[in-house]
């Protein structure tokens, strides 16, 4: 444990595991040595990789013994309600043009906490948190190999052996991918993140993507030490739902079991242009639907719905109740009733919205819309609590359904 104690007639103390702790650890934040009949504040900061500063403040009634405990302390105002020994962390914000903290080339963050009280000095105390366990290796994988991707592979792998292909969704690049592949990693499961189009060497934008790029990465990733091939997941999130769900119905032999986060059960078009495709197999276009609204369930081409019912092991559905980009709830239904219902596990959080299917824990992420400064580009529902407290539930259950595939 690490604190900092101020000084006057009577000082404040905070209390928190210095770390580097990993980034779903829970342990609780705690202060003590408060006036009770004050208001206390707790602000908590971080510096992403890119520079920027993130910030979150709550205000609390101090215990009338004078301490307060995050975990089971609500705050009365600040950037988070109800009592969450995560929530400065999760909550925190750095201004609407920045919307996820960057983790681009690091692989943890440092927290400073800071309790101030009129009366008291205030104290501070810092928290390593890490998305890469100690042991976890790094390769990069080039175009030369046939895909650009992120290996992660952890010293004490899972004992199925269990390895993930990690797809992120319309950002490009390895983008959202590459800190659910580490995090997987830092659990046991081996995992590749992936980048299939904008990025050195590939596609510059998300049309006419081969499946057999992704089959290609699959056999790669299949050949790597400590992973059983008969235990791949593929997981993808948003528009990369389409994929790993594409592959799960097209190449069997790969794919074991698909995690789909943010789903849809249709192919939409290309991006910028939605009248070309985005993927396709044996060298001809995937069947897509350039005309259904993107609130759509079902897709005015019946050729565009993906044949979710051809694939063989389980699924994991994750979605948002007020995920408002596109219905990925109601798309969950439709894919679902194609389904065994053994084979589904349907995870839903009411009130969360498309970030949801970012399913890292205790990272802050913005929500509701995203804009280029002067006017609203997107809007994807959710609030920053429904969608962090979301990704909470969502972490615990992705572990056990990796855990769970047979071979």
């Amino acid at each position: 444990m690490a604190g900092c104690s101020g000084g006057g007639t009577s000082s404040l103390s905070l209390r928190v595991t210095a770390g580097p702790v990993p980034f779903d650890d829970a342990s609780a934040i705690t202060i003590s040595g408060a006036d009770a009949s004050h208001p206390l504040t707790v602000e908590a900061s971080a510096r992403d990789d890119a520079g920027v500063i993130w910030t979150s403040q709550a205000e609390f009634t101090p215990a009338a013994d004078g301490t307060v405990n995050l975990a089971t302390a609500a705050p009365h105002s600040g950037s988070y309600p109800g009592a969450h020994a995560t929530g400065p962390i999760w909550s925190m914000s750095a201004g609407s043009e920045h919307s996820v903290f960057s983790t681009r080339t690091a692989a943890a963050m440092t927290v400073t906490f800071t309790a101030s009280q009129p009366g008291r000095s205030s104290v501070t105390a810092r928290q390593g948190r890490s998305f890469r366990a100690r042991g976890v290796t790094v390769t990069d994988v080039e175009s030369s190999a046939g895909f650009v991707g992120m290996m992660f592979t952890p010293s004490r792998p899972a004992p199925n052996g269990g390895a993930a292909l990690v797809l992120g969704g319309s950002e490009g690049g390895l983008g959202a991918s590459v800190v659910p592949a580490e995090a997987l990693a830092s659990s046991g499961h081996p995992a590749l993140a992936l980048a299939y189009f904008a990025a050195s060497g590939l596609p510059p934008t998300l049309t006419g993507i081969p499946l057999e790029y992704f089959a290609r990465a699959l056999t790669w990733l299949d050949e790597q030490p400590g992973v059983d091939p008969r235990r791949t997941t593929v997981i993808g999130a948003s528009r990369g739902s389409e994929a790993v769900l594409l592959l799960g119905a097209d190449c069997p032999d790969l794919v074991h079991a698909v995690i789909a986060t943010s789903p849809t059960s249709f192919v939409h078009g290309g991006l910028p242009d939605v009248t070309k495709p985005a993927w396709t197999w044996h060298g001809r276009p995937v069947p897509f639907d350039s005309t259904a609204p993107l609130q759509a369930v079902t897709p005015v081409n019946p050729a565009a719905a993906i044949p979710v019912g051809r694939i063989h092991g389980p699924v994991l559905l994750l979605c948002g109740g007020d995920d408002q980009l596109w219905p990925s709830c109601p798309s969950s239904d439709v894919i679902r009733k194609q389904l065994s219902a053994s084979a589904v596990t349907d995870l839903r959080e009411p009130g969360a919205g498309h970030l949801v299917d970012f399913f890292v824990p205790n990272l802050p992420l913005a929500s509701t819309t995203a804009s280029n400064g002067t006017e609203t580009l997107l809007t994807v529902g959710g609030t920053v609590q429904a969608d962090a407290l979301g990704r909470l539930a969502a972490w615990p259950a992705v572990l056990r359904f990796l855990d769970s595939i047979p071979g």
